[in-house]
């Protein structure tokens, strides 16, 4: 093949995935998941998120009302923010903002191509752009997930944006450099007003640097002190309404108690009995009133939830100090559930027979890219990857949460495709 069908032929498969992850992602949006939520009688948009949208549009503040508190801690804004943008155009229906939700996705499998391309090391491998942008367009899970309104995608796809502007500005020089460098921490600035967990992405870089040298290190703070603004801002804001110090949003106790709970019950006949024995436990656990537990966190008051967390962070360090060999072992347990775990046996099946081939490519793409010399990019996205599933093994392991790695992943077995002495298929 000459050079030019080698420059064309990649984009034209590329373009032919996203086409196809556009199709798909319209059709989960529109027609499967709503289906599927009608079958199994699931609420559409699980976490409210278009609620939060709305509440940003009609009342320039970050709220649940109508449904319960005026105001909430219990979310970040950035996600919110994304859904308002169709509801300032008097967009609102649930398939418009399902599928603007899967947007996202879409926009991180071409850049998980277009990094591919620029970082890869083997350009007789052009197939690895397509490979690339197909893992993240078009996997089942982040399609199903985005699909029902959950923000994990859209956190990865930030945190993705923010690790390849990182990579940029190391390789550039002057204005160039600064602008990268500013890209990269408005990126994973946003991540982290999507999910507190953006930070993942943030330390990523930082364990990066600190691997690579002085100079490196150096810039990496600055990244790292740019970032924390939005987000050190708006803890001030969830910190002055809780009356405590909280990063972001809070539920970090919440969601622990939820992992406990499926850790020590095991499968629930459905998600509805599994909530209610989590519910049941944090009561027990914490000493309050099964009433408080059970309220519905979208109902909550600040200083509701800032009571509920504090009880429920107290229970969960007793926990840990106290049976600290037990603890570990739910979280080797969770390092599996993190990438196949649900509350139901039927949903953790399905998990596993979509995730496991991709956990495969995805382990041959890290060991293909950490052989390549001198590649902090493939380090800093082994890092964010182990890191989130260190962190929700340790919390809440749920696959529904390992989405926000899969742009990352894209990447990675993009990478380990397209570099020489690959221990992917040829």
């Amino acid at each position: 093949m000459g050079q030019g069908g080698a420059r064309g032929g990649p984009w034209t498969w590329v373009a032919g995935v996203l086409l196809a992850g556009a199709l798909l992602r319209l059709l989960a949006a529109t027609e499967l998941v709503p289906a599927w939520e009608a079958g199994t009688r699931r609420a559409a948009f699980p976490d409210l998120y278009p609620t939060l949208a709305a509440s940003l549009v009609d009342r320039a503040t970050l709220g649940f009302a109508p449904l319960g508190a005026s105001i909430t801690t219990a979310r970040g804004p950035a996600f919110p923010a994304w859904l308002a943008l169709p509801m300032l155009g008097g967009l609102r229906g649930d398939r418009v903002l399902a599928w603007w939700a899967s947007v996202p996705g879409l926009l991180g499998a071409l850049l998980a191509a277009w990094a591919t391309a620029r970082f890869g090391g083997s350009p007789g491998r052009p197939l690895a752009l397509a490979i690339a942008a197909a893992v993240a367009a078009l996997h089942p899970l982040p399609v199903f997930a985005s699909a029902r309104g959950m923000p994990d995608e859209f956190c990865g796809v930030l945190g993705l944006t923010g690790l390849v502007g990182w990579r940029l500005a190391e390789s550039s020089a002057g204005r160039g450099r600064i602008l990268w460098t500013c890209a990269s921490s408005l990126a994973l600035g946003l991540a982290m007003l999507a999910r507190a967990t953006g930070a993942l992405f943030l330390a990523a870089v930082l364990g990066t640097a600190v691997l690579s040298s002085r100079a490196a290190l150096r810039r990496a703070i600055v990244v790292a002190c740019l970032a924390l603004i939005p987000a050190l801002a708006w803890s001030i804001r969830s910190s002055r309404l809780e009356g405590r110090p909280v990063f972001v949003h809070s539920l970090a106790a919440y969601n622990f108690w939820l992992g406990e709970a499926q850790d020590r019950f095991g499968f629930a006949p459905d998600p509805g009995r599994g909530r209610a024995r989590a519910d049941d436990l944090m009561a027990r656990e914490a000493d309050i009133p099964a009433a408080q537990a059970s309220a519905l966190w979208y109902r909550r008051t600040p200083e509701e939830t800032a009571q509920l967390e504090e009880a429920l962070t107290r229970a969960a360090t007793a926990r840990v100090t106290g049976d600290p060999l037990g603890y570990a072992g739910r979280v080797l347990r969770g390092l599996v559930r993190f990438w196949i775990g649900a509350e139901t046996r039927s949903t953790t099946y399905a998990y596993a027979a979509i995730v496991l081939p991709f956990l495969a490519l995805l382990v041959a793409g890290a060991l293909s890219s950490l052989r390549f010399p001198r590649d902090p990019l493939s380090l800093a996205l082994v890092l964010a990857i182990a890191l989130h599933a260190l962190f929700y093994a340790a919390v809440c392991p749920m696959a529904r949460y390992s989405v926000a790695v899969y742009p990352c992943a894209a990447l990675l077995i993009g990478l380990g495709y397209s570099r020489r002495g690959s221990v992917l298929p040829p």
